[in-house]
């Protein structure tokens, strides 16, 4: 086989062999589910890797403990909050969501009797028109209100049922994630030079020098927006729990739990995350309803005005246009996992663009204002 054959075949075998693999994912029946259930141990690992690789370097950096110390300072204070967690707002949080199905399941979700309790309550006559109008054109509304609530809760308790039927499994594999996490995290840097011998070894030298930096701009921009999004998030949801417990709104560990959880999505997620709140809220006592809105309100004026950008910090710094953008297209792609993940995606694709645009631009000699009229 001559040189140039031979330049050809290494040229373009990583090409044929990505494209044979995803060949096999497209046009096999549940292939693609089979592959990922296989290397989903793999992938959960890197995923807590990936999060506490940010404080092992906090306390090997700046702390200056060795490496290896470090890793298991970290993972134990993980297992130490887990523990807490478990032990005091797990159980509360299992009770209130038992309740609220309780509640739906025994028959005491009345629509028409809250509205008219409102109705009774309210002194202001347009409120009391728009809900006299409610009481009167609802029908049949109640019962199909409550049986589409009755009928999520019973969904949600089924799919936690399996889970615990399935927990052995679940725990297992959870383990295995948890101590592959610990060897990624230890071998770190050889798994890192591994690749970047990988990608010089199989591409030009100019490709592989892009591939390694959009690997760089992408390890910068997720962890930045994932260790500054979870920690406020954290803070959020506790906020609102301490909260919702001082000023007596039902169920306050459940639902400042759910407030905590969906503001990993920007913009959209304290929208999503009120609406049960408020719902349960109001048919358990009204008043609270209100309360439990202003709540969220103050909380998330706080949240956008100081948490997030002291937290999060300007690294992702793109208009709401981009973010709202992210959001939509990711939860059309990837449901709640999407709208979580496609922030970062769109903010790297976006600034790897950018970054290509400016070096064509001057290659050409061209200067560009991008406020020139248009």
């Amino acid at each position: 086989m001559d040189k140039t054959s031979k330049s050809i075949i290494k040229k373009y075998m990583p090409m044929i062999i990505v494209s044979i693999f995803i060949g096999f994912l497209f046009f096999r029946n549940n292939a693609a589910y089979r592959v990922v259930q296989i290397i989903k141990p793999v992938l959960l690992a890197f995923a807590i890797a990936y999060i506490l690789d940010s404080v092992v370097k906090f306390l090997d950096i700046r702390i200056k403990l060795s490496r290896n110390f470090s890793i298991f300072i970290t993972y134990f204070l993980i297992l130490s909050l887990i523990s807490v967690l478990i032990s005091f707002l797990v159980p509360i949080i299992i009770e209130n969501f038992n309740s609220v199905f309780n509640f739906v399941v025994n028959g005491n979700f009345d629509f028409n009797r809250t509205l008219n309790n409102l109705k009774n309550n309210s002194e202001s006559e347009l409120i009391r028109n728009i809900l006299n109008y409610l009481t009167d054109s609802t029908g049949e509304l109640n019962s199909e209100l409550s049986d589409q609530i009755y009928n999520g809760l019973k969904y949600i308790s089924e799919y936690g049922a399996g889970l615990v039927r399935n927990a052995g499994e679940s725990i297992l594999a959870g383990f295995t994630s948890f101590i592959i996490s610990i060897y990624m995290l230890i071998e770190k840097e050889d798994l890192l030079n591994r690749t970047r011998k990988f990608t010089r070894a199989y591409f030009e030298k100019e490709r592989a020098e892009k591939i390694l930096h959009a690997f760089r701009e992408g390890n910068k921009i997720f962890k930045s927006y994932f260790n500054g999004k979870i920690l406020d998030s954290f803070i959020v949801g506790i906020i609102i729990i301490i909260l919702f417990t001082i000023f007596g709104v039902p169920y306050a560990a459940l639902m400042g739990a759910i407030l905590g959880f969906t503001n990993m999505i920007p913009y959209f997620g304290p929208f999503f995350g009120s609406i049960p709140v408020i719902i349960v809220a109001l048919f358990i006592d009204p008043p609270k309803a209100l309360v439990a809105l202003i709540i969220i309100l103050a909380v998330q004026q706080l949240d956008g005005n100081i948490l997030d950008p002291k937290i999060v910090g300007r690294a992702i710094g793109v208009s709401p246009f981009w973010v709202i953008t992210a959001v939509t297209v990711g939860a059309v792609a990837a449901g709640p996992l999407g709208m979580i993940l496609g922030v970062p995606t769109v903010v790297l694709i976006k600034t790897l663009i950018e970054e290509d645009i400016e070096e064509k631009l001057e290659k050409k000699g061209i200067e560009m204002d991008l406020k020139e009229e248009s």
